[in-house]
């Protein structure tokens, strides 16, 4: 389970164009506190017959209005996967295979190249079996499992992130662990009927996937590091373009521990990351690629403290959109959101109410004519976790409401 959703899960169980802004990390400051922004809209939260709980991770969209969602279900029996489509303005929520023998399965990730095409990746588990690495196909009808080769000597394995083209088909990234207690990538190329384990050995041993994308040719995976000498866990990018080309990415000088990173590219000579650090207290950042090296990008002073950036989709390099909300359990918020618009980011107002748990984990967009963000909340004295989703078009946020 990668960083990022283990600490969902932990909170879960327990209660352009233009000049760019470039800040050198010795400059960076912590985010100012500010109030949160207006609720008066409701955030509209799905109850799936028998499902204890429920919550998104990811999103992919293949046109305005036309998105995949998925994460996860908590059922008597375990917890399952779980996958919602939206379309013609309306959810539905679709049927999806879990691995036999394993009580426990999520998938983390999406990607689709069409509206008949979507690969979604994950995790299963069962308390006498190791993590088995988790992929499943929708093909316009239905859900099906597709097989995974995995490494020889691994025993446990996870992917975390996905993306999908048509022409070229789909790179899968996570970390596996071999018997002597290695961690290593993994990674692997779908070609549309199979998937082939592609080479790491050029990779970091220490390299943990949070994210990947692709523009043309050419993808970029980014997640994080060791420093052998200090343990820090800083933010790292690989790119490929036929090898593996690692690249350090900067952080303000609080991100000591990097809890996840997101990526978007929206050409072949430009990228944008977020992420956080920290464990109760996190500390957002902001990075661009350009000039084939990484820079550390000014967030807006009016971000809210405690912040965490989970998602980003660019459809252009001038048209941003980074999701999150706010990881301190003390302070009640509602989720956050910031546009960039290739000079400098942004504040967004986003509608919902004010609770202990209630963020963003997931963004996706296909052109600027609207994001589609999916995360959880918890609702009710049990404080229930469940799906949400809101739809930005560019200039207000629309709560929609979710299967009932």
């Amino acid at each position: 389970m990668p960083r990022r959703i283990a600490a969902f899960a932990a909170i879960l169980i327990t209660v352009g164009t233009g000049a760019l802004t470039i800040v050198p990390s010795s400059e960076a400051r912590a985010p100012a506190v500010t109030p949160a922004g207006p609720a008066r809209a409701r955030m509209v939260a799905a109850h799936l017959t028998g499902v204890g709980e429920a919550w998104f991770f990811g999103t992919s969209c293949t046109a305005v209005k036309r998105c995949m969602a998925v994460g996860q279900k908590v059922t008597p029996a375990g917890t399952g996967t779980l996958a919602e489509a939206w379309a013609a303005g309306r959810w539905r929520v679709l049927p999806t295979p879990n691995p036999a023998a394993m009580t426990d399965s999520w998938l983390v990730a999406v990607s689709c190249s069409a509206a008949a095409a979507c690969m979604a990746v994950g995790s299963a588990m069962s308390p006498n079996a190791p993590n088995a690495a988790l992929a499943e196909y929708w093909n316009g009808l239905r859900w099906r499992l597709v097989p995974l080769p995995i490494p020889p000597g691994t025993i446990n394995s996870g992917l975390f992130a996905v993306w999908c083209r048509a022409r070229w088909g789909c790179l899968a990234l996570g970390n596996d662990l071999d018997k002597a207690g290695s961690n290593q990538t993994l990674a692997e190329r779908w070609t549309g009927s199979r998937w082939l384990v592609l080479p790491t050995t050029r990779l970091p041993p220490s390299f943990a996937v949070d994210g990947v994308t692709c523009h043309g040719p050419a993808c970029m995976a980014v997640g994080s590091v060791t420093q052998p000498r200090t343990g820090d866990v800083v933010p790292f990018a690989e790119r490929w373009n036929g090898r593996w080309q690692g690249q350090s990415m900067p952080a303000s000088p609080q991100v000591k521990f990097v809890n996840g990173v997101a990526v978007s590219c929206p050409s072949t000579t430009l990228c944008l990351a977020v992420g956080y650090s920290g464990t109760t207290e996190a500390v957002p950042f902001a990075d661009v690629w350009t000039r084939g090296r990484w820079h550390l990008l000014r967030l807006p002073a009016s971000m809210p403290a405690f912040t965490q950036l989970n998602g980003l989709s660019c459809p252009a390099v001038n048209e941003c959109v980074a999701v999150g909300g706010r990881s301190n359990e003390a302070v009640r918020s509602a989720p956050v959101a910031l546009a960039w618009n290739g000079r400098a980011w942004r504040m967004l107002r986003v509608p919902g109410p004010v609770r202990i748990l209630s963020q963003f984990t997931g963004v996706s967009c296909l052109d600027p004519g609207g994001w589609l963000a999916v995360g959880l909340i918890r609702i009710g004295r049990a404080q229930i976790a469940r799906t949400i989703a809101e739809w930005w078009n560019g200039r207000v946020w629309q709560p929609l409401r979710l299967p009932a």
